[in-house]
């Protein structure tokens, strides 16, 4: 009854002037049309074509196909589940835990659990492992956060403050911010008098410098950095 009750309208796709159709009729037997006879097949779909076209003339091309879509994306978005959230949490309170210690923490075979690691570390997830000196051992008796406007915002200026920042061991963490000033440092120094000197050499002797604001850390409530 329902085909009866309906009818179908002719209707004509709308295509691009430059569009192709691509028909495949086994390996390595490819027929490229254009959509429009009168219309030559323009540039980028030529350059479409010298890319698919050895796909296609390949025996089973369609599992070359989703095999290097998926692995594209497998590369590109990093697969994670709660198991592998719970190992990265340990991990960043003890970098230095053995395998099967890990693994009876989150209930899982040696080997399993020794298997996400690397994985983790192969796709980046894990960028590495260090040591965390206490300040004592780096001499480290004043700590502040310093606000640093420019005078010029050119990316030369940028950069050249950037690499200013890079090569001075006082600066243990630089942020480009938005708002009215345009970096965020953490410096460490030995005492007062060791600060004093970094702002005068470092950050006074650079031209393009507008604001210095200091704020001196008192003490810490929580630092979750590895």
């Amino acid at each position: 009854m329902i085909p009866a009750m309906c009818r179908q309208l002719p209707r004509r796709p709308t295509v691009a002037p430059d569009a192709i159709s691509i028909a495949l009729f086994g390996p390595g037997v490819i027929v490229v049309t254009a959509a429009n006879p009168t219309n030559p097949i323009s540039a980028s779909n030529r350059r479409l074509l010298s890319c698919v076209r050895p796909m296609l003339a390949r025996g089973r091309w369609w599992m070359s196909a989703i095999r290097a879509m998926l692995t594209a994306y497998v590369q590109e978005m990093p697969i994670m589940d709660a198991i592998d959230d719970k190992i990265l949490r340990i991990l960043r309170k003890d970098g230095r835990i053995t395998h099967q210690a890990l693994a009876e923490r989150v209930g899982m075979s040696a080997s399993t659990c020794q298997r996400r690691v690397e994985a983790m570390e192969r796709q980046g997830i894990i960028a590495g492992y260090r040591a965390v000196l206490g300040d004592a051992a780096r001499q480290v008796s004043f700590a502040a956060f310093v606000l640093v406007g420019l005078g010029r915002h050119t990316a030369r200026v940028q950069q050249a403050f950037e690499a200013r920042c890079a090569a001075a061991p006082q600066v243990v963490e630089c942020h480009n911010i938005t708002g009215t000033v345009e970096y965020l440092l953490r410096v460490e120094c030995r005492d007062l008098a060791s600060y004093k000197q970094f702002h005068h050499e470092v950050l006074g002797g650079f031209p393009d410098l507008t604001t210095i604001v200091t704020h001196v850390i008192v003490g810490t409530v929580k630092d979750d950095r590895a």
